[in-house]
This record gives structure tokens, C-alpha cells and sequence, in this order.
């Protein structure tokens, strides 16, 4: 075999390899990125359930102005992180889950949130007609925890399926 013969095979062969590091590479990249998002989505589940039980301790009290604007301001921010991506859906149906048992037992819990969400209606009217249609379904299926339950979970899988960035 001729110099240029072996050249060219060991070329190929400097190829292959080339592009096998760079495939085990892209794939080392691929699921470092999903355990960062992994690890990101842990940490904004544990700050928010942190801040919830921390709200949570002084007590439900819709009629206190003061309660509410924090705890519908933890709402907001939870709404914003899964529209962002950054909460995993299965803890926002369940967390959307409890904020229905709110307006199906508290009657005071959806005058306070919509007063809430209309000091910020024009800029957050996707917030606004999420929230509206949790409330909707509260009110229709109250006294029928599972069937609101269900119906707010496949709201929100629907709502998460046509709003993927």
C-alpha cells in the first residue's frame, strides 16, 4: 500500500474517532442541561413551598389584606415560573389543585385574588384568564372534589400544551 494509501485510512480513522468524542460530547452536554434544569426546577419547587408553608403558618385569612397580597403574590410568581417553564407541570396542577379548594370552600378567596389580579389587569390578562378559568371551574364543581380536581388538572395540561415558548 502506497504512503497516500495509508494516509487516507488514517485520516478516516482520525474521522471516526473525532466524531465519536464529539457525539459522546453533545450527549454529555445534553444531559448535563437536563440535570441543570432538573436541579433548577427543585430548587424553585423548594423556595415556593418554603414561602408557601411560611404564609400557610399565619393562617388562611382571606379577609386580611395584608395575607392576601403576599400569598396571591406567590401565586403570581408560581404562574410566571410554570408559563417560564421552570415549574414541572405536575407540581403546578397540584398546587392549582389547592388554590381550587380555596375558591370552592373560602368565599372570599376569588373576590380577593381577582382584586388582586386587577391592580396588574392590562399588563397580566393571561394571568387573569388563567386564574378566571380556575375559578370557573371551583364554582361549577363545588362540593365534587374529584371531578374539579380532574378538570383542573387537564385545564392546566392543556393550557401548558398551547403555551410552550
Amino acid at each position: 500500500m502506497t504512503t497516500s494509501g495509508w494516509l487516507a485510512i488514517t485520516s478516516v480513522l482520525i474521522a471516526l474517532g473525532a466524531l465519536l468524542v464529539s457525539g459522546k460530547s453533545l450527549e454529555t452536554a445534553v444531559e448535563l442541561n437536563r440535570e441543570t434544569r432538573d436541579a433548577r426546577d427543585v430548587a424553585t419547587i423548594t423556595s415556593c413551598n418554603q414561602r408557601y408553608l411560611d404564609w400557610l403558618a399565619k393562617g388562611l385569612d382571606f379577609d386580611d389584606a395584608n395575607w392576601c397580597y403576599g400569598m396571591w403574590d406567590l401565586v403570581a410568581t408560581e404562574f410566571n415560573f410554570f408559563r417560564q417553564g421552570w415549574l414541572p407541570p405536575f407540581m403546578f396542577r397540584f398546587w392549582m389543585n389547592t388554590l381550587g379548594t380555596w375558591y370552592a370552600d373560602n368565599q372570599n378567596a376569588w373576590p380577593s385574588h381577582r382584586s388582586f389580579l386587577a391592580t396588574y389587569s392590562g399588563s397580566l390578562t393571561e394571568m387573569e384568564d388563567f386564574f378566571q378559568e380556575i375559578w370557573r371551574i371551583a364554582r361549577d364543581n363545588q362540593g365534587n372534589t374529584v371531578a374539579r380536581n380532574r378538570k383542573i388538572e387537564d385545564f392546566v395540561d392543556v393550557w401548558h400544551a398551547d403555551h410552550r415558548s
